[in-house]
């Protein structure tokens, strides 16, 4: 894995950058659960080398752009934000994406928390906050899914709300007990 690899090298992380486009109207669940995977992997020693930068500025009205700009920062990212990371708005262009790389070329390069799961702590991938964070957003779309095929009323057959009820037991993977019972996420992150 090369996440391992690049760990036990010492090889480590300038910056990391998550995009969130502007033209989104509102953050979704998908948005958000991908948001909390992305908080897991990273970890909170990261923070500080992590920019969320905005993008697409040219395809939504100023005005709109910067009322979804201040409630991702008031709510979505501000504990991220409080725990150290930027925020930067991409335009398109070669100066922006310079701008925003550039102050982290200076900063002090960090691991991040899924590296230092995987190989100081040892952890199996399934058990790392990452892996838990993911497994729980893939069982709720499992679950979503099971919903949405019984709202059907079974019009494709039954066997298919049995099999996709069958796989929102496989989603959390053979160790589904071993999962639960014995993960301990960063509790900075866990809500």
């Amino acid at each position: 894995m090369l996440t391992c690899t690049r760990h036990k090298q010492n090889v480590k992380l300038a910056g990391i950058l998550y995009l969130h486009r502007m033209t989104d109207p509102r953050m979704t669940g998908s948005t958000f659960k991908n948001l909390d995977v992305f908080k897991n992997l990273c970890g909170l020693k990261a923070m500080p080398n992590v920019v969320l930068v905005t993008t697409f500025w040219t395809k939504v009205a100023a005005e709109i752009g910067e009322k979804r700009e201040a409630n991702l920062k008031g709510t979505f990212w501000n504990e991220m934000l409080a725990n150290g990371c930027e925020t930067a708005r991409f335009d398109g262009g070669l100066d922006s994406a310079w701008d925003i790389v550039n102050p982290l070329l200076a900063k002090e390069p960090t691991q991040d928390h899924l590296s230092k799961q995987l190989v100081d702590d040892r952890k199996p991938f399934n058990l790392t906050d990452a892996a838990i964070a993911l497994k729980e957003t893939l069982s709720r779309y499992a679950k979503s899914f099971v919903k949405f095929l019984q709202r059907l009323g079974g019009r494709r057959g039954q066997g298919t709300v049995l099999e996709a009820e069958d796989l929102t037991q496989q989603i959390p993977g053979s160790h589904a007990k071993s999962i639960e019972e014995k993960a301990t996420p960063d509790p900075a992150f866990r809500r």
